[in-house]
């Protein structure tokens, strides 16, 4: 049996294993098994293709997912497993291009360290030619190699490749660190058929921004603008920013073809949440930017990969906005049109706590609109019961938004839990006329927040018991409070 229909027929399996009441309704998962990094962001025949890092039995490959509108997926065949000479020890994370009808997969082929040989990390190529069904590997593989680079550059660490097409030529970026120092890079190749690669040259690095570099995802926006996303690690703490021990960060710049260089304009954290990571870029059809991630972070403790059979999820897609250099983040039009208005309510809450008529769930979009002209703080207090909740709160006299999570029933700890506080977080938000308005999506164990005018977003996990579905408001001071309650479907 090949290594695909060897794990495709565990996926088969272990899927009717799953315990299916934990499964988020609306956030992507995959049928089975632990998944982390999105995979080939990309448009295809007129849908999105979503490919995902799944692991089972230890051994990591590309999974795969379409969808024409980001929130509806069909899962389809397994894309690539580990097999060959070169990718024996792993298939990870890259991206994904049409070229002359067919679909192509450029992913980092990865050979374990030994007694004698460090890891060993270089770039392979797979083509579809039915659709985007079945991927075979070319015979040429590997088609870039670390050996290609000059300077001070890491063998060991040389993975996630992004590629698009400038004119007639095709290039990727590639996430790297240096040799003399666990320092980020991006390292630029160019391809005119996306089989022979050259090197160009360190597209861009920054000693500020962390240590090594993974899952760098470049889309030109228009001809003045380049968006680069990237995840670095351990990023030194700034603010409210760079909390988590790997964040992900946006570069806002223009690449010059010429040289090869990046130069950014501007610099920030994609997300304020506490699970966020390895975000991917891409086209709509309709040509908007669009952005989804992994809704998770490397340390962590997930309660569902130990009792329900399947770990972790992937963000909302998300709708991006470039306005001047203003980074702004929306839910997908996919994600709107998926959700009905089921209830609003209005109250005023003075020094108090209070649940709404008809707003309760774990399963909702939930558009709070407060007027805090005369309050100092309002909190919205989500999967409460048993003594547990997580909270989306915000401080007028701070003009702080916080989302905390480390009141929820099964916590995830993680490696980077003084870095972030035990599962709080924290995101600057000033207000406008004293108006918050906050745009909170709840679903199973999964809260994303939006505010700001698009400014802010937080994503972090919360397990909890499913009956816990009670949802509160609080105040200090005094709030007139609308809340608008969403289902979703």
């Amino acid at each position: 049996m090949n290594p695909l229909s060897y794990y495709q027929a565990i996926v088969t399996e272990q899927s009717e294993q799953v315990k299916e009441q934990y499964r988020p309704r609306y956030h992507f998962t995959a049928p089975c098994g632990f998944i982390n990094d999105p995979n080939g962001f990309t448009v295809y025949n007129g849908k999105f293709q979503l490919f995902y890092q799944c692991r089972y039995e230890g051994v990591v490959g590309w999974g795969h997912a379409e969808s024409a509108d980001l929130i509806h997926f069909t899962h389809l065949p397994l894309a690539v497993f580990p097999g060959e000479v070169y990718d024996k020890d792993g298939c990870w994370s890259g991206g994904a291009m049409e070229k002359d009808g067919k679909l192509y997969i450029l992913y980092t082929g990865q050979t374990n360290a030994t007694q004698t040989a460090p890891q060993h990390e270089v770039q392979c190529l797979a083509v579809s030619e039915d659709g985007g069904i079945t991927f075979r590997k070319i015979e040429s593989n590997p088609v870039i190699v670390p050996e290609q680079m000059t300077g001070d550059f890491s063998t060991s660490d040389f993975r996630d490749p992004s590629v698009w097409k400038h004119g007639d030529s095709y290039y990727t970026v590639v996430g790297n660190s240096k040799n003399s120092a666990w320092k980020g890079q991006a390292q630029l190749f160019t391809s005119k058929d996306l089989l022979s690669w050259q090197y160009v040259g360190v597209m861009y690095e920054d000693a500020s921004l962390g240590d090594m570099w993974e899952c760098p995802s470049f889309m030109p926006v228009d001809e003045n603008t380049d968006l680069l996303v990237m995840s670095p690690i351990a990023v030194p703490v700034s603010g409210h920013a760079y909390h988590n021990s790997r964040s992900t960060v946006y570069l806002i710049g223009k690449l010059d073809y010429q040289t090869g260089k990046f130069t950014p304009r501007k610099i920030g954290e994609v997300d304020y949440g506490k699970d966020f990571y390895a975000a991917q870029i891409t086209k709509s059809p309709q040509g908007e930017p669009t952005l989804i991630a992994w809704m998770a972070n490397w340390g962590r403790e997930y309660y569902t990969e130990r009792n329900a059979g399947f770990a972790n999820n992937f963000t909302l897609p998300r709708r991006l906005q470039l306005t001047g250099d203003e980074f702004l983040q929306f839910p997908a039009r996919g994600v709107e049109e998926s959700f009905h208005l089921s209830q609003t309510s209005q109250a005023i809450l003075q020094n108090e706590t209070n649940s709404f008529d008809g707003i309760s769930g774990n399963c909702c979009r939930l558009k709070v609109n407060a007027d805090m002209t005369d309050a100092q703080t309002l909190s919205v207090k989500v999967f409460v019961g048993g003594g547990y909740e997580s909270v989306i709160s915000y401080d007028k006299n701070s003009g702080v938004l916080t989302l905390d999570t480390s009141h929820s029933q099964y916590p995830t700890n993680g490696e980077d839990r003084e870095r972030v506080k035990e599962g709080v977080r924290t995101a600057p938000l000033a207000l406008s006329k004293n108006l918050l308005t906050l745009d909170i999506f709840i679903d199973v164990n999964a809260i994303e927040v939006f505010a700001g005018a698009g400014k802010i977003a937080m994503s972090s996990m919360s397990f909890n018991d499913l009956s816990y579905t009670d949802i509160a408001f609080s105040a200090q001071g005094k709030a007139t409070v609308t809340v608008e309650k969403y289902d979703y479907e």
